[in-house]
């Protein structure tokens, strides 16, 4: 079984790196969650499209947020 989408809502993340562990993810959904401290760390997802995050909170950086943008336009580059 391949995971595609992922929502984590309202918990408490103790091993943010084993995310890395499924290859098949292409959506991640993430709102007032701890643990993650770095988002920076989905940009090694393969098929990652679109990961959405919940502003509220504050927890991640805009340069998080900027580098994972980066990566991702890297990415489509690369397919052209």
């Amino acid at each position: 079984m391949n995971l595609k989408d992922l929502n984590i809502y309202e918990c408490t993340v103790k091993n943010p790196e084993a995310l890395l562990k499924l290859p098949e993810l292409k959506r991640i959904f993430i709102s007032h969650t701890k643990g993650i401290d770095d988002i920076t760390i989905f940009k090694d997802l393969p098929k990652l499209t679109e990961l959405s995050l919940s502003y509220d909170t504050g927890q991640f950086p805009q340069e998080q947020i900027d580098a994972l943008n980066k990566a991702k336009e890297e990415a489509q580059k690369k397919k052209q």
